[in-house]
């Protein structure tokens, strides 16, 4: 396994200040995911190991991605979708 640098992210807010409700969010989006074997779909489980320090676990083994045809929901992106199939044949 390669090491790789660390991620530096901010711990934003989330919640409603009018009530009190502040949470502290962290979002992990990115390529480096998939490369550290946490691909789009994985459950995964997040432990509190010590203050300031979480783990994170890819509970299921990674199942292939199956590409899927896209979901239009206007009549605009179906009409240029159409086009572009035209096009390429």
């Amino acid at each position: 396994m390669t090491t790789h640098s660390p991620r530096i992210l901010t711990a934003t807010e989330t919640g409603s200040a009018y009530y009190n409700k502040i949470k502290p969010l962290i979002r992990l989006h990115g390529k480096w995911l998939t490369h550290a074997g946490i691909p789009v779909g994985s459950k995964v489980e997040v432990h509190l190991i010590t203050d300031g320090v979480l783990e994170i676990r890819r509970l299921d083994p990674p199942k292939p991605i199956i590409p899927t045809e896209p979901r239009y929901t206007s009549r605009a992106k179906v009409a240029h979708a159409n086009r572009l199939k035209k096009e390429i044949v």
